[in-house]
């Protein structure tokens, strides 16, 4: 057995079995494994493919004159085309490889811009929690060490429309819906339903007496603001009272704060008042809502934390029986705020 090389074979039978030009047919030499893939040893003619192919290596049978290429693993003799396909694998290879690159630096890049971001502290938003609590310590940054969140103002938000999170009471039920209409999640609209009204009959007769709504929160309150939407049947004569006890004689406990008294010039200057729309009860032109906004109440008794938070109506505005469609107040929980 020996190696042959640049010598024209031909496949006469078509069973990948190449014979010398000059040497004819011979079944009976045995087949064995070819050689590794290495250059070429020759030209050879594909018979029934009538093409030329490219040894490229083989186990060699010969006897004087007349050799066997067996089981020799060849190709198209198309160098163009052979090139081609290799420098086609190469450029996708090489593609591939720039874009497994590409995308390691922007998953590494992303995954070291999402833990700083941490460092600022995004608030997340939610029914119960509109902002963080910056009393934590600080978080660990990617190397490991500790550092400081941002500091960022926290923003008051509605308390009083958190279903679950605050009951209201008032000392009559009155002729139109019960209490807990003024701290609906979403305000109602319907002129007999939605409103709470201290008045003993469909005319709006007024119940006898100063009249109160209290509010309160499952856990303690810092307050900032407060709306009331009152009806055409509205009071200006009121406080506004908090405490962290359930209020039930204001005369009686030093537990109470007075976070607004409209009898208190410096508090009147706080409240300011909007009208809307017309009554459907009087002919004359009466506003459907008489809205009052209180703010500034967070500097009043040094932001002092309350739970239960009462409007004491002292006096009706008009004769009627004092209507209230919503009572918001806007403010933090004091779990959340650094005092």
């Amino acid at each position: 057995m020996g190696i042959v090389t640049n010598t024209t074979f031909v496949d006469l039978n078509d069973d990948n079995t190449y014979y010398g030009a000059t040497s004819p047919p011979d079944a009976g030499f045995p087949k064995t494994p070819c050689a590794g893939v290495w250059p070429a040893l020759g030209s050879v003619v594909d018979k029934e493919a009538n093409g030329i192919d490219t040894i490229h290596s083989a186990s060699i049978l010969h006897n004087m004159n007349d050799f066997v290429v067996l089981c020799s693993r060849v190709s198209r003799d198309n160098s163009s085309r052979r090139i081609a396909d290799v420098s086609g694998s190469v450029f996708f290879l090489r593609l591939a490889l720039i874009a497994l690159v590409i995308f390691w630096f922007v998953g590494f890049f992303s995954l070291t811009w999402n833990l700083h971001l941490g460092d600022v502290a995004i608030p997340s938003v939610s029914v119960s929690q509109l902002f963080h609590d910056n009393r934590s310590n600080g978080i660990l940054n990617i190397s490991g060490s500790r550092t400081q969140k941002q500091e960022r103002p926290l923003l008051p938000h509605n308390l009083s429309r958190i279903p679950g999170k605050v009951t209201a009471t008032a000392d009559v039920r009155g002729n139109l819906g019960p209490a807990s209409v003024v701290i609906q999640p979403v305000p109602g609209s319907h002129w007999l339903h939605d409103r709470w009204q201290a008045a003993s009959n469909m005319h709006g007769q007024n119940i006898p007496g100063d009249h109160w709504i209290l509010l309160e929160f499952h856990s303690p309150i810092l307050v900032d603001s407060i709306r009331l939407d009152w009806e055409t049947a509205y009071a200006s004569d009121y406080r506004i009272e908090g405490s962290l006890e359930r209020i039930t004689d204001v005369t009686s406990s030093d537990q109470v704060w007075t976070l607004f008294d409209s009898s208190n010039p410096a508090d009147q200057a706080k409240r300011t008042e909007e009208t809307t729309g017309q009554s459907p009860g009087v002919k004359q032109k009466m506003p459907l809502h008489v809205i009052h906004t209180i703010q500034s109440i967070s500097h009043n008794n040094n932001q002092q934390p309350v739970r239960f938070l009462r409007l004491h109506i002292l006096k009706s505005a008009t004769g009627w029986g004092v209507s209230l469609w919503q009572f918001d107040v806007i403010g933090y929980w004091e779990d959340q705020v650094v005092l």
